[in-house]
Order: structure tokens, then C-alpha cells, then sequence
């Protein structure tokens, strides 16, 4: 199940709110320091697989120095 940040519009209080995709926009947030519902959406960077550390494209096709697909 995804994970959302959300901020309150009105004490600025960020947390996190775990929603399905199905239930995505129909479940009402209220902030859980003041109970405010004004809350938002943030975007966020998405978190596939185990680490957020990037590769690149040589490193994603198995490419290893002084291979023939390293060039």
C-alpha cells in the first residue's frame, strides 16, 4: 500500500497517511496534531525497490569496466 506525505495548511505539521490505490482521494485526512482536514497532497520522490541509490544505465544492464558493452 502506497504511502503519502501530507502537510496541514493550517499548523504546517507534515506527516504520513498509507492509502490503497482504490480508496486514492476518498478517504478524509485530518491532521493529527490539530485535526484540521485543509491538508494537501506533497510530491515526493517514488520509492522503488529496496534503495533509493541510483544507477545508470550501463550499471542496469550489467556492465562491468573493460567489458564490450562499456565502450
Amino acid at each position: 500500500m502506497p504511502a503519502y506525505d501530507i502537510m496541514c495548511e493550517k499548523c504546517l505539521t507534515t506527516f504520513e497517511v498509507q492509502e490503497s490505490f482504490a480508496n486514492y482521494g476518498r478517504i478524509d485526512v485530518k491532521c493529527p496534531k490539530c485535526g484540521s482536514v485543509r491538508v494537501r497532497r506533497l510530491i515526493s520522490a517514488p520509492f522503488i525497490g529496496g534503495s533509493r541509490k541510483s544507477k545508470s544505465a550501463k550499471e542496469l544492464r550489467g556492465c562491468t569496466p573493460g567489458s564490450s558493452c562499456c565502450g
